[in-house]
């Protein structure tokens, strides 16, 4: 708490000052700059380019009229300017509207899901067959299985942030007599976003088939052949037939099955197809897919739904990351700390339009990195603090005992 009454909380602070309590100062002080600086980046990344990059692709999917770089940039700079109108103006009653229709379309979200699943019913086992089945077929022992463990937890850790340290930033914020209840109600976040939501998600593209989806054949055709490079033509597919991809060697990409869209609905094949007669199919528009081929209307709401998470979830990380600018130039004062801090709030705007205009890949390539630089000083922190953590919790528990008895 500062001396103007303001909260300050999050991985800079539990790490320096913890880790000094148990006399290892040095140590934590260098974690807590090494967090602050990656949280930053983090912000940049996951919590800016990654989710206006998403929004924008939503919204060329349902209106593909929108699709261009012209709309990128466009869509970009409409988006900074409303995430700017809140993080640098102060217009609070944009944020209100968010914090009012974000948990309406995640309710939407979860009912449209539900109806696929509950109206597919009898296919639920065979989807759960085939999830397990993937995890551990020939295909996935040979890509490798740590691989894909790797793979797993890093988009686990995108979702729910766990093990991140970026969450406690806003927690910190909370008035609470006990900082344990505090964990335990942010326990549920991991469970209720990764267990629920994302088990549901995946049964919804397993069901429909579009979990195949990786690619999508351009308006000339493509032609499969037999190698990378080779004028032997095993079959044709026409424009806009679905192609289920394994790997690329950047300018012919693997093919292992045309997809029909129904469940299990697919012929395999095996051949190679230029890149240039494909675009790549990833992300949230698959899962866009997924929910039109059964609820024709239901991409507008899910477009909409995106661009409301995502307008969110920046707001959510420019806080995070402004928390970790104030702690690395917390050293000019208080009456200078505004500088630092509007210029990275500029900063972050303006990224925003690099995210729309950018590639998918490249800016995951960058979001895991700030993720996994985040996640190398929390965990050292964590492991050292874990008597300071494991005392809280049994004297949190003891007292909810207590309390109960009374």
């Amino acid at each position: 708490i500062m001396k103007n009454g303001t909260v300050k909380g999050g991985g800079m602070y539990y790490l320096r000052d913890g880790l000094r309590e148990r006399g290892l100062a040095p140590l934590g002080t260098v974690l807590a700059l090494l967090f602050g600086l990656f949280v930053i980046g983090g912000a940049f990344g996951a919590g800016n380019m990654y989710q206006a990059n998403q929004a924008y692709s939503q919204l060329a999917t349902t209106f593909p009229s929108l699709d261009g770089e012209e709309a990128k940039v466009y869509f970009g700079i409409v988006m900074a300017v409303l995430v700017g109108l809140v993080i640098i103006g102060g217009i609070v009653w944009i944020a209100r509207v968010t914090a009012f229709l974000v948990p309406f379309m995640c309710g939407t979200y979860v009912i449209a899901a539900l109806v696929i699943i509950f109206g597919n019913i009898g296919e639920v086992p065979g989807a759960l067959g085939t999830i397990f089945t993937s995890a551990f077929s020939n295909e996935a022992v040979t890509g490798g299985i740590i691989g894909t463990l790797i793979q797993g937890i890093r988009r686990a850790a995108f979702s729910n942030e766990a093990g991140l340290g970026s969450a406690p930033i806003a927690h910190s914020a909370v008035k609470t007599k006990e900082p344990a209840s505090e964990g335990f109600v942010a326990l549920l976040e991991p469970f209720v976003d990764t267990v629920v939501v994302c088990t549901m998600t995946a049964l919804v593209l397993v069901i429909t088939g579009t979990w195949r989806v990786s690619a999508e054949v351009n308006p000339g055709g493509a032609k499969i052949v037999a190698a990378p490079g080779s004028s032997e033509v095993i079959r044709e597919a026409t424009a806009g037939q679905f192609l289920h991809t394994r790997k690329s060697d950047g300018d012919h990409i693997e093919v292992i099955a045309l997809v029909n869209g129904a469940f299990e609905d697919a012929e395999e094949v095996e051949g190679w197809v230029s890149a240039n007669e494909v675009t790549s199919r990833a992300g949230v528009p698959v899962t866009s897919m997924a929910f039109a081929s059964v609820i024709s209307w239901f991409p507008l709401l899910l477009s909409m739904a995106v661009f409301l998470f995502a307008f969110s979830t920046m707001i959510s990380w420019s806080y995070y990351g402004q928390q970790g600018v104030m702690y690395l130039f917390s050293f000019v004062g208080d009456d200078k700390i505004h500088l630092p801090v509007i210029a990275y709030k500029i900063i972050f705007c303006l990224l925003i339009i690099v995210g729309t205009s950018s590639s998918l890949g490249n800016i995951l390539t960058l979001s895991d990195a700030m993720i996994f630089a985040m996640v190398i000083p929390n965990l050292i922190g964590l492991y050292l603090l874990l008597p300071v953590i494991r005392r809280e919790t049994e004297r949190f528990l003891t007292l909810v005992k207590e309390t109960d008895r009374a």
